[in-house]
């Protein structure tokens, strides 16, 4: 076991897809994500079911989004951030 900041982690490529209708984000990795992180730029008043998760390959984390901007928006604002 080691600190947090000692991990030897491979950079993660966190995908999502969003399902319009629901505003639902299908979230996925290549490789285990810590400290998955959501924000949407330039928009104070949204909000995500869950954030700030690990994420292992192979699973798919389902959330959903509360916001008033329009769907393409959305895809251009949103950002998927993790520790590595």
């Amino acid at each position: 076991l080691v600190a947090p900041k000692d991990l030897r982690l491979k950079p993660a490529q966190v995908h999502f897809t969003l399902h319009p209708s629901s505003f639902t984000l299908h979230l996925s990795t290549d490789t285990f994500a810590r400290g998955v992180f959501l924000s949407i730029d330039g928009d104070d008043d949204h909000h995500f079911s869950d954030n700030y998760f690990d994420l292992l390959p192979g699973e798919v984390r389902t959330l959903e989004v509360s916001t008033t901007l329009p769907e393409e928006e959305l895809k251009k604002r949103l950002r998927v951030m993790s520790y590595r």
